[in-house]
C-alpha cells in the first residue's frame, strides 16, 4: 500500500504514460531485488535491515518531500510546476518503499509456491498497485491544479511518518 500512496503523490504531477509504466516496473524491480535479498541473504541480514528499515524509509520519503515541498515555496507565479521525475528519485523512492521486504523474503521458503513464483506475483501487484496510485494521482492532479509540488511534498512526509510509526508502534 505504501507504493500505491507513494505513487500517488507522484501522480499529482500528471506524469505521461511512459513516465507511470517506469514508475511501476522500477518498484516493482526493486521489490523484487529486495525479496529476492532477503531470501538468499539469511535471517542475519534480514534482522539488521528490520532495525533500520523504517528509519531509512523515513529519512529518504521525508528528504523527497521537503525538496518537493521548497521546490513548491520558490515557484512565486503560483501556478502548477510541470514535474518530470528523475531517475535518481524515482530510484531512492523505489527503495524508501521496497526496504522492508528484505525482512520479508526470509518468510519465502516456508511458503508453499517456489520463492520465485511469490517474488514474481508480489512484484506484479507491486507494479499494478503502482500504476493505479499514479492514474489516481493523476486524476486528481488534473483537478488540483496548482501547487502540485506542495501537495506532493506533504504526502510523501505523511508516508514516511506513517511508516515510522507503524514500526515504532508494532
Amino acid at each position: 500500500m505504501d507504493v500505491t500512496a507513494v505513487a500517488a503523490a507522484r501522480g499529482l504531477a500528471r506524469p505521461r504514460l511512459g513516465e507511470i509504466l517506469g514508475l511501476a516496473l522500477v518498484f516493482a524491480l526493486a521489490h523484487a531485488a529486495m525479496l529476492t535479498l532477503g531470501w538468499t541473504a539469511g535471517a542475519a541480514a534480514a534482522e539488521a535491515v528490520a532495525a533500520w528499515d523504517h528509519w531509512i524509509a523515513f529519512a529518504v520519503l521525508a528528504g523527497l518531500g521537503v525538496r518537493s515541498i521548497a521546490e513548491a515555496l520558490g515557484d512565486d507565479d503560483g501556478e502548477a510546476v510541470e514535474v518530470r521525475t528523475d531517475w535518481k528519485t524515482i530510484a531512492l523512492l523505489a527503495v524508501a518503499t521496497s526496504i522492508d521486504a528484505i525482512a520479508a523474503g526470509l518468510t519465502l521458503p516456508l511458503l508453499s509456491p517456489a520463492p520465485w513464483i511469490s517474488i514474481s506475483v508480489i512484484a506484479a501487484v507491486v507494479a499494478t498497485f503502482t500504476t493505479a496510485g499514479s492514474a489516481l494521482g493523476r486524476a486528481a492532479g488534473a483537478r488540483i491544479g496548482g501547487h502540485l509540488h506542495l501537495l506532493g511534498g506533504v504526502a510523501l512526509i505523511a508516508i514516511g511518518a506513517k511508516i515510522l510509526i507503524e514500526h515504532l508502534t508494532a
